[in-house]
């Protein structure tokens, strides 16, 4: 039988409304990323927009590299809203 890989994923935007990212910020960042084993698997930018989001992937361990936050915690702090 053939293990199935397991991944874990990262995704961040580059840029705000209104500035551009500077090309030596994600430069720097994809460099550290390589560092700690993440692959760049895709990229998005909106037209006429000045961010763009990059996914990386990495293989998952048997324990996660990195702790994933509590997101959907944190997002009912900043927005008020519930998912129960």
């Amino acid at each position: 039988m053939t293990k199935t890989a397991k991944w874990e994923y990262k995704i961040e935007t580059f840029g705000t409304a209104f500035r551009h990212p500077k090309e030596f910020e994600i430069q720097e960042t994809l460099n550290q990323w390589g560092i700690d084993g993440w692959e760049v698997v895709q990229y998005h930018q909106p037209q006429s927009s000045n961010k763009i989001t990059i996914i990386a992937k990495r293989p998952l361990t048997g324990t996660r590299q990195r702790q994933s936050k509590n997101w959907k915690n944190e997002w009912e702090n900043i927005n008020g809203n519930s998912f129960d």
